[in-house]
């Protein structure tokens, strides 16, 4: 069976958005298994709508960090862990993580955490409203290295090839 996991992001925007309704009702036949990856308390704030429903369901603890999130909702990662999130902040923000003086953005470190995790969790699908994830060469990049398709989630009409290709992934697998 496949896994998709999803940005946070993904969270709200069901119900308004074709892609994740279809994977929804995939995962209702138990074609596919979803995940999301735990968020920390700054990033529950406005999420309520969707939220609920991945509260105690299908959740994947993340990679701790210090001053963010609990401890019981975290795991420590190991020198891999370490290593590939170098390579992701490298890859999305330019930026080598450990030599880091200031953030690119208040998401820097959730966006690479999360990403890094489903990496972890061996997820098929990775499904993001964030653009970023995406630009450039990063799609390929994450493919080839990982193993893993970063996909595009439109917030509005224009999702079908997604889901012709998250279906026909469903047939190859089973």
């Amino acid at each position: 069976m496949i896994l998709i996991g999803l940005d946070t992001g993904c969270v709200n925007a069901k119900r308004k958005v074709d892609v994740l309704n279809f994977v929804d009702a995939m995962e209702y036949f138990k074609k596919l298994n979803t995940e999301m990856i735990n968020i920390s308390g700054e990033e529950l704030k406005g999420y309520v709508d969707g939220f609920q429903k991945y509260l105690n369901k299908n959740k994947s603890p993340q990679f701790g960090r210090f001053d963010e999130g609990t401890f019981d909702g975290s795991i420590f990662g190991n020198q891999e862990t370490d290593d590939r999130a170098d390579a992701i902040a490298q890859k999305l923000f330019g930026i080598n993580f450990h030599k880091l003086t200031k953030l690119p953005n208040e998401n820097f470190f959730r966006d690479v955490m999360i990403i890094n995790k489903a990496i972890e969790d061996n997820v098929d699908f990775f499904l993001t409203i964030d653009k970023h994830f995406i630009n450039g060469d990063k799609k390929e990049w994450f493919e080839n290295k990982y193993h893993i398709k970063v996909r595009y989630v439109e917030r509005q009409d224009g999702n079908f090839p997604l889901i012709l290709e998250i279906g026909e992934y469903l047939f190859i697998k089973e």
